[in-house]
């Protein structure tokens, strides 16, 4: 009995894989997203470095040129001009010369000495800036770590008249705040984002190769074969996704192997536990592409369905917009995404070292979706000939 079902899928298999020897492109399909990573890995950082920077030091003294130097040495800045007067500030910007601004005003030391506030303008380009005026990323990450140098400054400066003094000075504060940062204590947005890439180079690769086995067998005419052949609607599409697992898996552990030993990515949960989730991961995607590959009649179609929905995988799982940020009414589509899930799972794993046990609600989601897709594709394959 197992025999009689499992021989027929032996020889779907054997027929795919000889598919898959002589068409190029599929061949595409599965080397261009492992392209993809390597540029994917390098660019998939939002970390601010080199922004260029002028300092307008008006005070021009000892203690301003001292907190000009803890600009100079932090790599977020690049000092490109040192001015004395603002007149020259706005020509600047203007020529797009500089993004950033640092204005320290007249007298500055005077009042540092005194232990009295004073103020330090900054001034961001409007390029940093996002279309409605509000604070981008990189804007924000910019004031953020220009407060903090200005911060640690000032803290410095009162302390050590605290300590000549024998007093503590208004507003300041004999309580630090030492923050750890969990799982990414680097702050390096690549271990953040890298995760996120490749679980969506599974989307990709699974989803576009399941997508044209069915539909390539309509356009070559071997279809016929197929229908006549003594094999059921569940044999066939087994036959054709079983091998497209292995070979989906060897590529996506080895662009995970790439980007550990090249990105320098953590891996601190359990081998078996990934492989296992990120196999349901792809069967759940070539499941996806398996009912597109059925309900389209050439490869175009399901093209435009592959873009179709990897589009929708980059909006509402949470890669690119947190899902806490999505509209309610859209969130709810996004549990139909089963990219959302695996997001938590690959994080997981690899950042937090997560068990099994942690991750049951996403693998009883994933598992949940494997079989719904599974049983519409074979429900919507019909052996006849439209």
């Amino acid at each position: 009995m197992i025999f009689r079902v499992l021989w027929p899928i032996f020889h779907m298999l054997t027929k795919e894989f000889l598919e898959i020897k002589r068409d190029n492109i599929l061949k595409i399909a599965i080397i261009i997203p492992i392209i993809q990573i390597f540029f994917l890995g390098y660019i998939s950082t939002s970390e601010m470095k080199g922004l260029k920077t002028m300092i307008c030091d008006e005070d021009n003294t000892s203690v301003s040129r001292s907190l000009i130097q803890k600009f100079e040495n932090c790599e977020y800045f690049t000092i490109k001009y040192f001015v004395t007067s603002p007149k020259n500030i706005q020509s600047a910007f203007d020529k797009n010369k500089i993004y950033f601004c640092i204005r320290i005003p007249k007298k500055f030391s005077f009042y540092a000495k005194r232990r009295e506030k004073t103020k330090i303008q900054i001034i961001a380009e409007s390029a940093l800036l996002s279309f409605d005026g509000s604070l981008s990323f990189l804007a924000s990450a910019a004031l953020t770590k220009a407060g903090e140098i200005i911060g640690n400054y000032s803290n410095v400066i009162y302390s050590k008249k605290a300590v000549k003094t024998e007093t503590i000075p208004p507003n300041f504060s004999n309580i630090k705040m030492i923050e750890r940062i969990w799982y990414n204590p680097e702050l390096k947005s690549q271990i953040f984002f890298m995760p996120g890439v490749l679980g969506f180079f599974i989307v990709i690769v699974s989803m576009i190769v399941a997508s044209f086995t069915l539909v390539r067998e309509k356009e070559s005419g071997n279809m016929e074969q197929i229908l006549v052949a003594p094999i059921k609607p569940y044999q066939i599409v087994l036959g054709k996704i079983l091998l497209y697992i292995f070979v989906s898996l060897a590529d996506f552990l080895f662009v995970t192997l790439v980007s550990i030993f090249l990105f320098k990515l953590p891996f601190r949960g359990n081998v078996l536990l990934f492989i296992s989730l990120s196999t349901l991961m792809i069967t759940a995607n070539l499941g996806i592409g398996t009912l597109i590959s059925i309900i389209s009649s050439t490869q175009r179609q399901a093209m435009m369905w592959d873009i179709f929905l990897i589009v929708l995988n980059l909006i509402l799982s949470g890669f690119v917009y947190p899902i806490e940020n999505i509209e309610e009414t859209a969130r709810w589509f996004s549990y139909l995404i089963p990219f959302r899930y695996y997001l938590v799972i690959i994080r997981g794993v690899l950042l937090k070292g997560l068990s099994f046990t942690d991750l049951l609600p996403e693998t009883c989601a994933l598992i949940i979706f494997c079989m719904i897709i599974f049983y519409i594709a074979i429900r919507c394959f019909k052996k006849t000939i439209k």
